[in-house]
């Protein structure tokens, strides 16, 4: 039991939505995967021999975003309001709009430094149409060997609150990402799962 529950408070299965911000005065100590990106330092080389397996398979994943700061995210948040604004929504409807892919600063899987948004050079459109490459499809088949997740998976948008996304990956560690694979789960479903057996 109290294993179970050692699990649930595990720093790879924290969950982030807008409902669960980051713990206070949580720390990431960044390590970079490439040239441009930053993540949490305990999964750096995880993500490097994940891109670079591909890549020995002929499939070229492209990191487009990965840690960003809370501010970044407040930057993010505020040109999407504003887009969605100019578009003629109220204020209440662009933010409504905005945080359904975009999560609100403090929030974000990518201020903890645990995501990656993954595309490929021939497509790197952060829409559904990503599905439909042989990058996605290595993932699919591949992403929790790594320890990674689909983070909101299709169909589960009630459940996490977020939009279909199949570009954004979350580190949870082999184990983790092996059962929410097997049942595909949400990290908010597998982490009721863990509670209800605690």
């Amino acid at each position: 039991m109290s294993e179970n529950k050692s699990l649930s408070n595990n720093w790879q299965l924290i969950l982030l939505n807008n409902e669960h911000p980051l713990p206070a005065g949580y720390t990431v100590q960044l390590k970079n995967i490439n040239s441009t990106h930053q993540v949490d330092e305990r999964i750096a080389d995880i993500a490097i021999a994940m891109i670079e397996d591909a890549k020995d398979e002929g499939i070229e994943l492209l990191v487009c975003s990965s840690y960003r700061s809370v501010r970044r995210q407040q930057e993010l948040l505020d040109e999407e309001i504003d887009m969605h604004i100019t578009a003629g929504k109220s204020n209440d409807e662009a933010l409504a709009e905005a945080t359904q892919g975009l999560a609100m600063p403090g929030h974000s899987e990518h201020n903890s430094g645990l995501a990656l948004d993954i595309v490929t050079p021939g497509y790197q459109s952060l829409d559904q149409g990503f599905e439909e490459t042989d990058a996605f499809y290595w993932l699919s088949k591949n992403a929790y060997k790594y320890g990674f997740i689909l983070r909101y998976p299709k169909g589960k948008t009630g459940i996490t609150k977020i939009k279909y996304e199949p570009w954004h990956y979350r580190f949870v560690g082999q184990e983790h990402a092996t059962i929410i694979k097997e049942k595909n789960l949400s990290l908010e479903e597998y982490l009721a799962e863990i509670n209800k057996i605690k």
